[in-house]
């Protein structure tokens, strides 16, 4: 269960929204915690590679990013002077590792961050910080979206019960155990969705009957729902993919909030692979918890 007593907001120097910083202050109004503020700075691919072939391009980059940074440790300011728990440095990352090393050293618990539209066309960096940091960030992930808190808001959390897997069987505890923890926070309505495949077919192409079927499941959500005091009336199973059915599902019930759970991946595989998290962010409108092992 996550505390949220020192939560890093990261702002792209690139998608300069201040979204992820209201969010951020609400829930640690809510916890007693602290907030540090991060500017990322982002130039682009050509200028990080070849910095003298356009120095009036770098020189009018500087300027802008200069303002930024002022414009937030201005907004650090006002927000002191209201009485929030606020870092009064502002930490300036130049690459996406240095946002690793700050989480680091600083024993920040959950990063923050607006979910974000960019792609190479624009020059952008070739990997985007959020793919980045769900592939990499050991720190749970909190996507930020346009998508209000209401009171009593519903909350959608994706679960694998009848996984073997000990990686993926402790995500699961988390989602549940954060799934508690933030209705009671937020005041909020869960609903927990699972994924079974009922009948399958194995590698000698003959169907098979899985043990996964509906009838398991839905035994094993009751025990969960029953552990974890939520409401086994708002349970639901799929057969789809699991990115589909929080998709579909999250769109039905219209979530403030999804909490998953993500491996993350290493290596040449994280710079290839696209995470089940970033399926689901790329067709929903409303924030999304990643959760750690």
């Amino acid at each position: 269960m996550q505390a949220y007593e020192h939560i890093l907001v990261v702002i792209d120097e690139q998608n300069f929204v201040t979204k992820a910083i209201s969010k951020a202050v609400n829930l640690i109004d809510r916890t007693h915690g602290q907030i540090s503020l991060s500017l990322l700075e982002s130039p682009s691919v050509i200028n990080r590679i070849f910095p003298f072939l356009n120095t009036e391009h770098m020189h009018k980059t500087e300027a802008l990013i200069e303002e930024k940074t002022a414009k937030l440790q201005l907004l650090i300011k006002e927000l002191s002077a209201k009485g929030v728990a606020i870092n009064p440095e502002l930490f300036t990352c130049k690459s996406h590792s240095n946002i690793l090393t700050l989480v680091n050293e600083k024993n920040i618990d959950t990063v923050f961050i607006a979910a974000s539209n960019h792609n190479l066309v624009k020059g952008y960096h070739p990997r985007d910080v959020i793919s980045y940091l769900i592939g990499q960030c050991h720190a749970p992930l909190f996507i930020v979206t346009d998508h209000k808190w209401a009171p009593s808001g519903h909350i959608l959390s994706a679960v694998e019960l009848c996984t073997e897997k000990p990686e993926h069987q402790m995500l699961t505890k988390k989602v549940l155990e954060e799934s508690e923890h933030l209705t009671q926070l937020l005041n909020g309505d869960c609903h927990t969705v699972d994924c079974y495949f009922g009948e399958s077919i194995d590698m000698s192409f003959k169907i098979t009957n899985t043990e996964r079927n509906q009838d398991i499941h839905l035994s094993l959500m009751k025990k969960h729902c029953h552990d974890y005091h939520l409401p086994y009336e708002n349970v639901h199973l799929s057969l789809e993919l699991p990115e589909r059915a929080i998709e579909h599902l999250s769109k039905e019930i219209d979530s403030e909030l999804i909490i998953l759970g993500d491996c993350g991946h290493r290596g040449l595989l994280s710079t290839l692979s696209t995470h089940v998290s970033e399926e689901v962010l790329n067709h929903v409108n409303c924030d999304l918890l990643v959760l750690k092992p």
